[in-house]
């Protein structure tokens, strides 16, 4: 695959959990980024920093802090399914696979909380996949509703990554700069 579409994908899934996790509340720090090119192999690592340092009072707490992570969780998928055009099944198989993994587990801790009294087997599937809507449906409003926004964003960080081979660190006031130099020049 060639360079600009590979980065394009990455840095959207990036920015997905970056830019979700800074909506719903989270400390956000830095992104990074590193593109792998060996022959006819690409891959790559990247991370975006997310404080998951909670305040857990309540089981209310518990609840909405599940939420807003397995938002921020979808959010990677959901942003790079806008440029990469394999099925979001494909897209967690191999990018968002750790991702996916971590979803899974926390949507079943989730759903014990909202149906305690309620955890046949005969259930599950409809339970689980009432917290998938919600959860899937929270992270891609914030996409649809910051559109521009992110748009510009990913391609701000995009025209950053040049080459492969080579890491790339986006710090936090470096990205909420980008964010306020566009917002003040639509104004």
């Amino acid at each position: 695959m060639e360079l600009d579409a590979y980065k394009e994908h990455v840095v959207r899934h990036e920015i997905g959990h970056w830019y979700v996790a800074k909506v719903l509340g989270f400390d956000v720090g830095e992104i990074r980024i590193y593109l792998k090119k060996m022959a006819q192999y690409e891959s790559h690592e990247a991370h975006a920093h997310i404080n998951l340092h909670p305040s857990l009072n309540n089981k209310e707490d518990i609840s909405e802090y599940l939420v807003r992570r397995v938002s921020v969780l979808w959010a990677g998928v959901i942003f790079q399914s806008v440029s990469d055009k394999r099925s979001v099944e494909k897209i967690l198989e191999t990018d968002g696979i750790s991702d996916h993994s971590k979803l899974r587990e926390l949507c079943y801790i989730l759903r014990g909380i909202r149906f305690p009294t309620d955890t046949k087997i005969e259930n599950e599937l409809e339970q689980i996949n009432a917290v998938y809507g919600e959860t899937w449906e929270k992270a891609k409003d914030i996409y649809n509703s910051n559109e521009a926004e992110i748009e510009r964003l990913v391609k701000k960080i995009c025209s950053e990554i040049k080459e492969w081979n080579r890491n790339y660190e986006f710090n936090a006031l470096r990205l909420q700069r980008w964010l306020s130099e566009d917002s003040s020049v639509e104004a």
